[in-house]
């Protein structure tokens, strides 16, 4: 939905010196009622005279599984709408708050703040030049050589605006769509930036497109931000809440996203409890070419903060004079080997790596060749990848720290560092196989897990195929399954029937002959969906398209002469976002006002409204997308 927000540039290809290729947190926006409200959660009836925004509230330490019953009685006792729950990265949740009733949760004890939400948008096989500028190819442990036959045993958090989750050169085996700032199945990408991101840090080493830092790298999509590149941060933090959730599984979070002069102490606080958990968090340091010291997160403690470097030719030395910028086509200009002049810089930062004209994946199966922080950033992901792979894997503050002091001690010094800050970061360099991976490489490679299903919705009756899962170095030995719905099976084909219509996340683990393991997970929708909208006084249907509207029962409403209950339900057809709202009539001022709303991002709707006598009528919209729809409303 529509909102007030402060809303910066995207731009596809090099960055200007504002904002672009990053994501940007525009923190000092009030942000209105816009949706996001999750699939699941029950939109709740809003008076017009006290419109409800979005707050992230952490609380004071307490037990996870107490979580959900604070934030609940919380959030009714000051007659807000609960968004959703957060207890791994930190422990609070996002809710629906008028400004006074935030202000008084705020002063509840438990609670330790209480702020705005914020809109976020994104600033933003060859061997690509960033690839060889940091000696990746030169590392024997990595074994870049256009043949897929070693995979980097390591878990990354891409948490940006998703990644290609079928993309051949990519091995993504979970993703979640956090944009309502709750997670939910879903995370494809719908901008290109994440997949971007995903591909530097592990694009698989094969004939085709790029290949990455850890190549093979097993890549977990956090979905925070739409296809514009925008989104919430009530959205990061359930993102980080979601990666948090499974610190036994994935070692580093890339996050090329950032704001000036802002900060939040929920996301502050699920950095650190991030990193406390083992997990490297990488951050790109902005495109602002300022000082990164009043950006955030790249002025957290914690994290390591990159900057970015001009190279053109994946060498050290630096070539002659300015050169033409390759992946512009307006005759821009700027130094090899030299810090960007997008870049930010300063103490904040700790590593430099490549960032302009990087090559790398895109959405629907592509490539593409952009420029910014954002694309150094997981150049050093990746390399985090590699210490911590294997057997090598941080299990808390100290190890994790002790990742990023790594990165530092093993890069160099060989490029120009023209910021004026007075403090030249090293350059990532990967080439040490002593280094990357400690300890070396080799040893048996994990199996790839990967399959394909067909649903009967009649039936509900589902088959399952895993024969294209695969070994490099070996065979598979055995196949499990879990159906989502606490059935198990087994075998490289089976079968599953489901007892009711839902949406099931079924896993694939499949073992190899020397015992290495790993999972594929995927999301499957099966069944038909029951209607919402049953045991209402009245019914009706119609059809809509984007931008549309229609009043029922008419555009003259209905009458009660007495005070009570109006309930109100929409049904929409999937994949649109369909709002539902009752207005009354204003006899005085001969108009009609709007006293309750639900205006999810979803297409079905429920409404209860308390009122008093008068004339009434609902409005059903479409929001976007097109298609036919039932309801029902119930009177006093």
């Amino acid at each position: 939905m529509s909102s007030a927000h402060v809303q910066l540039t995207f731009r596809k290809g090099y960055p200007v010196r504002r904002p672009s290729l990053f994501a940007a947190l525009a923190c000092a926006a009030t942000l209105a009622l816009s949706g996001g409200v999750a699939a699941n959660a029950s939109s709740t009836a809003t008076t017009a005279s006290a419109e409800l925004t979005r707050y992230i509230v952490t609380l004071k330490p307490t037990a996870k599984s107490q979580v959900p019953t604070l934030a609940t009685r919380q959030v009714e006792e000051h007659a807000g709408v609960l968004v959703g729950t957060y207890r791994y990265a930190f422990q609070g949740y996002t809710a629906l708050l008028t400004p006074d009733q935030a202000a008084r949760l705020g002063k509840v004890a438990g609670v330790a703040s209480v702020e705005p939400d914020a809109k976020v948008t994104t600033f933003a096989q060859t061997v690509p030049t960033g690839i060889q500028r940091i000696f990746a190819d030169q590392n024997p442990n990595l074994d870049i050589d256009g043949v897929d036959d070693v995979r980097v045993d390591v878990d990354a958090a891409v948490v940006d605006t998703g990644v290609d989750l079928t993309h051949p050169d990519l091995n993504v085996v979970a993703s979640t769509n956090c944009t309502t700032g709750v997670c939910v199945a879903g995370g494809n990408d719908d901008n290109g930036h994440g997949s971007h991101v995903a591909g530097t840090i592990g694009a698989i080493d094969n004939a085709i497109g790029a290949v990455g830092v850890a190549p093979g790298a097993r890549i977990h999509a956090v979905k925070v931000l739409d296809s514009t590149g925008s989104g919430t941060l009530s959205a990061i933090a359930a993102g980080i809440d979601w990666v948090v959730a499974r610190a036994s599984t994935i070692e580093v979070i890339n996050m090329s996203l950032g704001c000036q002069g802002c900060t939040s102490s929920a996301i502050s606080t699920a950095i650190t409890n991030a990193t406390n958990a083992g997990i490297v968090v990488v951050v790109a340091a902005g495109n602002s070419s300022l000082n990164a010291s009043g950006f955030f997160p790249a002025n957290h403690p914690d994290v390591v903060t990159v900057s970015a470097v001009s190279d053109f030719d994946g060498k050290p030395g630096g070539l002659a004079g300015t050169v033409t910028v390759p992946c512009r086509t307006d005759g821009a200009t700027d130094t090899d080997d030299t810090l960007a002049w997008f870049s930010n810089f300063g103490t904040t930062v700790e590593v430099a790596a490549p960032g302009t004209c990087i090559y790398s994946t895109w959405m629907n199966g592509g490539y593409n060749t952009i420029s910014g922080t954002s694309m150094a950033s997981p150049h050093v992901a990746g390399a985090a990848a590699v210490l911590t792979s294997g057997a090598n894997k941080p299990t808390n503050r100290t190890g994790a720290l002790n990742v990023r002091s790594r990165l530092i001690s093993t890069g160099n010094l060989n490029w120009t560092d023209d910021s004026t800050d007075g403090v030249k970061e090293p350059l990532l360099d990967v080439h040490d196989a002593t280094q990357y991976p400690p300890g070396g490489g080799g040893g048996n490679q994990p199996p790839i897990a990967s399959f394909t299903n067909t649903c009967d919705n009649t039936t509900r009756a589902c088959t399952f195929d895993a024969s294209a899962s695969t070994d490099v170095d070996g065979t598979i030995a055995s196949y499990a399954w879990n159906f989502g719905d606490g059935a198990t099976g087994t075998g490289v084909t089976t079968s599953h029937t489901y007892a009711a219509f839902g949406t099931y996340t079924v896993t694939l683990t499949v073992t190899d002959n020397n015992g290495a393991t790993a999972p594929t997970s995927k999301s499957i929708t099966v069944g038909t969906p029951p209607s919402i909208c049953t045991g209402y006084q009245q019914s009706f249907s119609g059809s809509l398209t984007s931008g549309q509207s229609v009043y029922q029962p008419s555009t003259s409403g209905y009458v009660t002469t007495a005070s009570g209950t109006h309930r109100g339900c929409l049904d929409g057809p999937n994949g649109v976002d369909f709002d539902l709202y009752l207005q009354k009539y204003n006899s005085t001022l001969g108009t009609w006002q709007q006293v309750a709303s639900a205006i999810s991002t979803g297409p079905d709707e429920t409404i209860t409204y308390n009122g008093t006598a008068g004339t009434y009528r609902w409005r059903v919209h479409a929001y976007s997308g097109a298609g036919a729809y039932t309801g029902g409303y119930s009177r006093p």
